[in-house]
Formats: C-alpha cells, sequence, structure tokens
C-alpha cells in the first residue's frame, strides 16, 4: 500500500466535516462518508492496492465550473469526483508531515499560511492560531518602520503552478516517490493531460500549492532592503527606512489564509 489507513480515515473525516471544496455545495456522498465511514474507507484501502487498475477502469472524473470572487469577478473552480478527490487528499496527507517539516519553521513568524497541524479530535488540517488574523497583526507592527508599502498579485496562480516544477518539490520533500507518481497521475488527469494546473477548492490542492511556494518563501529572507509580505497569490513589499539594520531591513512574512475552519 502507497497510503496508510490513517491517512485514508483522516481523508475521510476531514471531508464528512468539512466538504470537499470551500466553493461548491456539500456533496450526497458526504452523508455516505459520515455514515458509513469503514465502508469507504475500505473501498479506498482497495484503490490504493491496485492504483493502476482503478485509473483504467474508474477514471477521475471532475467538473469545472465558474465560482465568484468579490462582487465582479469569476475563477474556475474545480468539484472532484468523492472518491478520487478522498483518495488525492488520502495522498497528500502521507507526505504533508514532509512537506510541513521543509517549510520555513512557524517560530520564525514569516510563513503563517495553511501550516499543517491535524487535529485528530476536531478533524481538521491546519494551524487554528495561524491565519490572516496574526499575520495582519505582524505586518501592521513591521509597517511601522516603513515609508512604502507596494502590493501585488499573481494571476491565475492555481491554473498555472507547472506540474514539474511541482513534481521536483515532492522530490525534495519526500523520498516516498510511488506517492507523488500517484499524485502526479491524478493532476495530470485533472489538467486534462496538460503538464499545469491545480484544482481550485480543495485540500488536498493548498498544501501542494504551499509546496510550490516554499522556494519563493526561503528566498524572501534574503531580499535584501525590500521586505516582503506574502498572502497566497498576493506580495507586499516595503522599503526600510534608510539605515534600518539586521531584523528590521531583512524581514519576510508570508500568508496565505483559509477562509474557514478546515
Amino acid at each position: 500500500m502507497a497510503v496508510t489507513e490513517q491517512s485514508i480515515r483522516f481523508a475521510v473525516k476531514n471531508i464528512a466535516r468539512y466538504g470537499d471544496t470551500d466553493v461548491f455545495p456539500f456533496p450526497l456522498e458526504n452523508h455516505w462518508f459520515h455514515d458509513a465511514e469503514d465502508d469507504v474507507v475500505e473501498l479506498l484501502t482497495n484503490l490504493d492496492k491496485d492504483f493502476d487498475k482503478w485509473v483504467a477502469t474508474y477514471p477521475v472524473q471532475f467538473v469545472k465550473s465558474l465560482s465568484t470572487v468579490g462582487y465582479a469577478g469569476f475563477r474556475g473552480s474545480t468539484q472532484i469526483d468523492p472518491i478520487w478527490n478522498a483518495y488525492l487528499l488520502a495522498l497528500v496527507l502521507e507526505v504533508a508531515p514532509a512537506i510541513e517539516s521543509a517549510r520555513i519553521p512557524t517560530t520564525k513568524d514569516i510563513v503563517f499560511s495553511y501550516r499543517f497541524r491535524p487535529d485528530k479530535t476536531e478533524n481538521t488540517l491546519f494551524d487554528p492560531d495561524l491565519g490572516w488574523g496574526p499575520y495582519h497583526q505582524h505586518a501592521l507592527a513591521c509597517s511601522k518602520a516603513t515609508h512604502y508599502v507596494v502590493a501585488t498579485d499573481i494571476s491565475d496562480f492555481y491554473p498555472r503552478v507547472y506540474h514539474h516544477r511541482l513534481e521536483n518539490a515532492l522530490g525534495l520533500a519526500t523520498d516516498n516517490s510511488e506517492v507523488v507518481r500517484r499524485i502526479m497521475n491524478i493532476l495530470t488527469s485533472l489538467s486534462s493531460g496538460t503538464s499545469y494546473g491545480l484544482p481550485i477548492g480543495g485540500q488536498a490542492a493548498r498544501i501542494l500549492a504551499e509546496l510550490v511556494l516554499n522556494r519563493t518563501d526561503d528566498l524572501g529572507p534574503t531580499a535584501g532592503a525590500v521586505q516582503t509580505l506574502v498572502a497566497l497569490d498576493c506580495v507586499h513589499g516595503r522599503k526600510p527606512p534608510k539605515g534600518a539594520k539586521g531584523h528590521a531591513r531583512n524581514q519576510y512574512v508570508s500568508s496565505r489564509t483559509a477562509s474557514r475552519k478546515s
């Protein structure tokens, strides 16, 4: 087996409680995940034991639809077949501790977003003490020592994630090559055979997106005179006063925050 029963069961519990995405209404299968957890885990375990056969006989199905962003914007979001969505999350959960270990430690107060800290009681994935609130407070504190703040944005970040870059990042973070292979196989199906794109809306993609940006996070603290604050695909840079030294001169803060408990 590529995935432990623990990862499969945790994926099922998380989806049953919080849904498959933060965009679409919960699918009817959520009731099944909740009421027949053992049956779902058994099905996913069988899938895991014979992954390639399942891919051939039960291909990954998904629906892409426009969802609103703000008052006048739209983006393409993805709802994956419930079984494949749960299995993709289980795969990512299998390597999520390694991904988190590869990221900048939370103690440095640099990256605040989607920090993996699973709670087996609440069935949540991310640290509830980190997110937009603490990031915003820290950013405001940092801004007192600057004269200018510049904001920019990575346009269409999720649809443009390059699969080879993600695969390389996964290979550096974990030695579980079989899990990496299966993740990339599913992502290729979700992108209709192209070599780029992450599905918008689900938890698995959030963890993978954080890994893709990990190199950027690592480069942030070396940015020199421009201090940088990031919110997933948004970047705030500030130029410190002339003569600033040390920590005040070289600071990078990142927040890619969840919109709801998950």
